[in-house]
C-alpha cells in the first residue's frame, strides 16, 4: 500500500490493514497479518507499508490461538 509523502505512517497501515481485511472478508475468513514493513519519509517520498497476511477462517487454530512472540 503506499499513501502519499504529507501523511502520517499509521494513515498508510490502516489503509493497508482495511484492504487486507476487504480482500479476506470476500472469501468469509479473517485477515491475520504475519509480517509488516514500512518506508518512506514524511513530507519527501510518499509513505509504504508492505503487509504479509494470511486469511483465514474463524474456527482455524491459528485465528483462536494464534502464535503470539515471546516476551
Amino acid at each position: 500500500m503506499t499513501g502519499v509523502g504529507f501523511v502520517t505512517q499509521a494513515n498508510t497501515n490502516i489503509k493497508a490493514l482495511k484492504a487486507a481485511n476487504d480482500y479476506c472478508a470476500k472469501m468469509n475468513k479473517h485477515m491475520v497479518p504475519t509480517n509488516s514493513a514500512e518506508s518512506g519519509v514524511y513530507g519527501w517520498s510518499p509513505r509504504q507499508n508492505s503487509l504479509v497476511f494470511m486469511c483465514i477462517h474463524e474456527n482455524d487454530p491459528g485465528y483462536t490461538q494464534p502464535d503470539l512472540p515471546s516476551p
